[in-house]
């Protein structure tokens, strides 16, 4: 059986998207900006350029998983469950170390914070 062959143009396309996501993190991230202090600066056109960079990062997030997705992506339930694993083993380590207390079902509150995570697995 011949080797498929890699279609350049999707591949650049989604190191664009992986640029994007990166842009938007360092951002985001890497300024303290994120989403909620940009929507307290209020509608204005000074405000403008953060809602861009927060809007890029996001396009980039679901143009990697569309085009991920449709570069064939096997469905494989062990390393679903190897994944989820270990979002929930680094959800309750930072739990753990962030307030000290043991209680697990506090720390499921906080998977929201690995939502790409959970769209990836969906």
């Amino acid at each position: 059986m011949p080797a498929q062959q890699r279609n350049s143009t999707l591949e650049l396309l989604r190191f664009f998207f992986m640029l994007c996501v990166v842009v938007g993190h360092v951002y985001g991230h890497g300024s303290g900006l994120d989403a909620e202090f940009v929507n307290g600066l209020g509608d204005s056109w000074k405000t403008m350029h953060h809602y861009l960079s927060l809007t890029v990062a996001k396009i980039g997030v679901v143009g990697f998983m569309l085009i991920s997705g449709y570069m064939g992506m096997k469905l494989n339930v062990r390393k679903i469950i190897i994944l989820f694993s270990t979002m929930l083993f680094y959800t309750y380590a930072t739990y753990i170390y962030q307030t000290g207390s043991l209680n697990i079902l506090h720390a499921l509150k906080y998977t929201t914070n690995y939502w790409f995570v959970c769209s990836y697995i969906v």
